[in-house]
């Protein structure tokens, strides 16, 4: 008798080989693991400014909290915790010790979790036949939004661990054991916060239609529905080192409650781009960049597919035909997609996304499983004319899409795989089995063929580490910024995380994360909201911007002074003469409703608060802060005034500072929009700053409660199992 091999092994080799032929250019080619822009200026440059903190951590530089390279200084810890902070992988860099590298044995752990994960859960909840799981754990693992989130690290990491919660109220239910619905919640939440919103939304809907299923009565339904939510804040408890300073620091974003502008629904080539999106393989309708997080006009084409097949799709729906109350959830999901103030209300209350639409994708498997599993026969002769029937559908949307030449070939390839699959459903009696061999084949190849279609930005760095160290290595100060003209250097626009590649301070970023104390200011300069690049000279002057990095010394700006520093391969450092420092206080105060232009703040400082009487402080010498030492968290300097005044920090008034003047702690004020100003008397003073990240230490405490509660909860469970 022939031994079948183990259906976990069998999973593991299927994952194994759509992995090989998928980064097929990235394991045999040794091509660099790039799927999209963001992936290289933004997330590998974070990475890599998170391991710099971890690193001086181990040397005794503090904490890795404060970034000082992050733009204009920034709460990393907190700010970042569902780019970087909150990566339950990151020791696996300590091992590898390359930021590249340790992102691609991410990602390929993330794909075989993704897979197990939904195998468990769908296991969990009754289906037994080895084709279902199979089947829908690869679609879960490569189709849709598995493919979407890969290089995209914090979204993928969330989305692998997904069924797991899903495990665990399963679990619950049959077992009466709770540490795997807590263990869930911590590592997802550590994992992103940011979309246990729309999550813990759809947990509840989940959860609800399964207690009407199981016919459980008023008082077993809120024995249940207590235990699980407790089982719920006992996993966020466990994360809340992490989470509760992320809450607290995400609560000050503008971002959250603000909408930009309101409608009622998407544009129509929104719409049938997302019903389109259901069925067709996994390419972007417009785009080579996988990317649907763009809300303006020329984001509206990034519409990702779902699945490569409509087979979940069509089983999900002859689900819903029988259980009315999945349907209503299932079709209730989907037309909120459509409706923007339902996207936005799952979006956190800001501006509408479907980001959040992984959930009708989960859902959507869900329900197929379980109708595949109860119904023997799979007409697939049925199936094949579905599928040739939506091959006609995409040629009729293809004089309404008017797609670019260059992306027309995508929506053709998708056309094509709809008719191939169309004619072998009709005309070949295949078994179930092999007719998801076949479509997987199709997934693992289509996706092959968009890996190789990815354009790698052509660009080389100009500048290195070791320039930026000679720089500072030759210069008595201890902290300014520069200012790199990024004209030839890299790619407009895919250059404004460059101080955290090479580790020095600047007034530019790429990112949706920065210091909200400084707003006034950035309302003020007039910049973009993530694509932070501030270029007016008297601002960066203001900013303690030291040195200016050109490669012509024409590019330097005609309205400040400057001379020339030194040579950096072709480039050319120019110091700026009208450069006050880091810190310092000016001769003229006044309010911060009174700056009219950005040349007012080389000579006067501007106070922020009304209520705030500088009268006394009015009319003091302009006088440098000399800086005796700094670190992660810590910063030491030096004034001597001859009259009372306002020193001037050019970094954020984040509430995480706790601020000493000659050994006496003090309330900072905020000035210029946003930083910090000490006022001080007349005399010789030592300033001393400590930052500790706003919600650190309730967090830690609280992740210690939950540990010890976990623990107790284990106990008890085992207790249990020994009196049973």
């Amino acid at each position: 008798m022939k031994k079948k091999l183990h259906p976990l092994l069998e999973l593991f080799f299927c994952v194994t080989i759509g992995i090989a032929i998928i980064f097929t250019m990235y394991l045999f080619a040794d091509r660099p693991f790039t799927i999209n822009n963001d992936q290289v200026f933004e997330y590998n440059v974070l990475f890599k400014e998170w391991i710099h903190l971890i690193e001086g951590f181990f040397q005794g530089k503090g904490l890795p909290l404060y970034s000082w390279n992050t733009f204009l200084g920034n709460d990393f810890y907190a700010a970042m915790a569902f780019y970087t902070t909150g990566d339950i992988f990151m020791p696996l860099y300590f091992l590898v010790k390359d930021v590249q590298l340790f992102l691609f044995i991410e990602t390929i752990i993330c794909l075989y979790i993704s897979a197990f994960a939904m195998y468990f859960f769908l296991q969990k909840v009754g289906i037994k036949k080895q084709w279902i799981l199979l089947y829908l754990s690869l679609i879960y693992c490569f189709g849709g939004w598995g493919t979407l989130f890969i290089g995209q690290y914090m979204f993928h990491r969330f989305f692998a661990f997904i069924p797991f919660l899903f495990y665990g109220v399963e679990y619950y239910h049959q077992h009466r054991k709770g540490w795997p619905f807590i263990l869930s919640v911590a590592i997802l939440f550590y994992h992103c916060f940011y979309f246990m919103w729309p999550l813990s939304l759809f947990l509840l809907f989940y959860c609800i239609e399964r207690e009407i299923e199981w016919k459980h009565s008023t008082k077993e339904f809120l024995h249940d529905t207590v235990h699980l939510l407790g089982y719920y804040v006992v996993g966020f408890l466990i994360a809340s080192f992490l989470a509760i300073p992320a809450l607290l620091y995400i609560a000050s974003n503008p971002r959250i409650g603000h909408v930009r502008e309101f409608a009622f629904f998407w544009p129509i080539k929104v719409m049938i781009g997302y019903v389109i999106s259901f069925v067709t393989a996994p390419f972007p309708v417009r785009s080579v960049y996988p990317n649907i997080f763009q809300i303006n006009d020329s984001g509206y084409g990034y519409l990702y597919s779902q699945f490569v097949t409509v087979i979940p799709f069509l089983s999900a729906f002859g689900f819903v035909k029988k259980h009315r109350s999945w349907g209503i959830l299932l079709i209730g999901l989907m037309i909120g997609v459509l409706f923007l103030p339902f996207s936005s209300l799952m979006h956190a209350f800001s501006d509408p996304s479907m980001r959040w639409n992984f959930v009708i994708e989960l859902l959507i498997l869900y329900l197929a499983g379980r109708y595949l599993e109860d119904n023997e026969s799979l007409n697939v002769k049925k199936l094949g004319y579905g599928y040739l029937g939506l091959c006609i559908v995409l040629v009729l949307l293809l004089p309404i899409l008017k797609l670019p030449v260059s992306v027309f070939w995508i929506h053709y390839g998708s056309i094509c795989v709809c008719l191939i699959l169309g004619l072998i459903c009709i005309q070949l009696p295949l078994k179930k089995g092999l007719l998801v061999g076949v479509v997987e084949i199709i997934l693992y190849a289509s996706l092959m063929v968009h890996t190789w279609y990815i354009e790698i930005p052509d660009f080389e760095w100009r500048i290195n580490e070791s320039m930026m160290k000679y720089l500072q290595d030759t210069d008595e100060d201890r902290l300014y910024r520069y200012h790199i003209y990024m004209k030839d250097i890299v790619p407009a626009g895919l250059n404004l995380n460059i101080s955290l590649q090479y580790q020095f301070l600047s007034a530019k970023t790429y990112e949706s994360t920065s210091d909200t104390n400084i707003l006034p200011f950035l309302d003020f300069i007039k910049t973009e909201e993530i694509r932070l690049d501030i270029n007016d000279p008297y601002a960066l002057t203001a900013l303690g911007t030291k040195y200016w990095l050109v490669t012509d010394e024409k590019d330097l700006p005609s309205e400040l002074p400057f001379s020339y520093f030194t040579n950096l391969s072709d480039l050319n450092a120019y110091k700026n003469e009208a450069y006050h420092g880091f810190g310092y206080c000016l001769s003229k105060l006044d309010s911060f409703n009174h700056l009219n232009n950005s040349k007012q703040l080389l000579d006067t400082l501007f106070i922020d608060v009304d209520s705030f009487d500088y009268s006394h402080y009015q009319g003091g010498e302009s006088q440098a802060l000399n800086i005796l030492a700094k670190a992660t968290n810590y910063l030491l300097g030096e004034i001597t005034l001859t009259k009372p005044n306002i020193l001037y920090i050019a970094i954020p008034n984040n509430k995480g500072w706790t601020i000493r003047v000659d050994n006496q702690q003090i309330e900072p004020i905020s000035v210029n929009g946003g930083f910090i100003g000490i006022p001080l008397e007349e005399g010789y003073h030592q300033i001393e700053m400590n930052y500790m990240t706003p919600g650190l230490k309730a967090g830690v405490l609280g992740s210690l409660i939950g540990i010890v509660l976990f623990i107790g909860i284990v106990w008890v469970e085992r207790k249990n199992d020994k009196k049973g």
